[in-house]
């Protein structure tokens, strides 16, 4: 019997199960996943409770402009300037649902939902979206690099610490009863 968990995370090691559902034998939490979320956390201030469950970025950044250029990203784009170079797939082809910054305080929270995710890519939308937000680079940059499917136009890929799986939705018929 095969079986897929609904688990929460509750701060860095401790985790919650809320519920258990059995499932077609066939099926698989990878592959037939419908969409997934991440949220991608960045602190503005060093804070020791937060090492290595967000990332800290002391440069100042302009929020507006990097959810304009994250609004560039919503819909279905060959995202390959945003992916590991050396992967095995066998198209770059994603369709972005939601992507938006948040600003909490001393926080910023990147949110992006996706049909699917390439190696690395939010990690590298991350640190392209950062440029933006330090002027780096313009929104019609930003643009073009999408466009380019050449990773090495895009930004560096940000560190995992921040990164957070918070949703995943499967098609209804992959449940038994």
């Amino acid at each position: 019997m095969r079986f897929l968990f609904e688990i929460s995370y509750i701060g860095t090691v401790d985790i919650a199960i809320r519920s258990i559902s059995q499932i077609k034998p066939e099926i698989s939490a990878r592959y037939d996943a419908t969409e997934r979320a991440y949220e991608y956390i960045i602190t503005r201030k060093k804070d020791p409770l937060r090492t290595g469950r967000a990332f800290y970025y002391f440069k100042e950044t302009d929020v507006k402009t990097m959810n304009k250029a994250a609004a560039l990203l919503i819909g279905t784009h060959d995202f390959e300037a945003f992916s590991k170079v050396k992967t095995d797939v066998n198209h770059f082809i994603c369709t972005i649902k939601e992507a938006e910054w948040n600003q909490k305080g001393d926080l910023l929270v990147f949110n992006i939902a996706a049909n699917r995710f390439l190696r690395g890519m939010v990690r590298a939308i991350v640190g392209t979206l950062l440029d933006t937000g330090t002027g780096k680079i313009s929104l019609k940059e930003f643009q073009e690099i999408l466009k380019s499917k050449d990773r090495k136009k895009a930004g560096m890929n940000v560190p995992a610490e921040g990164l957070y799986l918070v949703r995943v939705k499967y098609p209804r018929g992959i449940f038994i009863n």
